[in-house]
């Protein structure tokens, strides 16, 4: 992670946000593999990879804002 841009008030509070993110992204996973409803491991691939494509477009159509 790099936040050399942000003021050194916020630098904490800017890795406090990217820990949060990780951590939500760390419980989606485990909620997908604890409920077994997808039979193969390539459809939980697909599955998070359909994800990560949402995510880009939503940072696109906010980037664009």
């Amino acid at each position: 992670m790099r936040y050399i841009q942000a003021p050194p008030s916020m630098k904490s509070v800017v890795t406090s946000f990217w820990l949060l993110t990780v951590s939500v992204g760390n419980l989606i996973v485990l909620s997908v593999a604890h409920a077994q409803t997808l039979k193969r491991q390539a459809h939980e691939f697909l599955l998070f990879s359909f994800l990560i494509a949402l995510a880009a477009i939503a940072f696109m159509f906010l980037a664009r804002r």
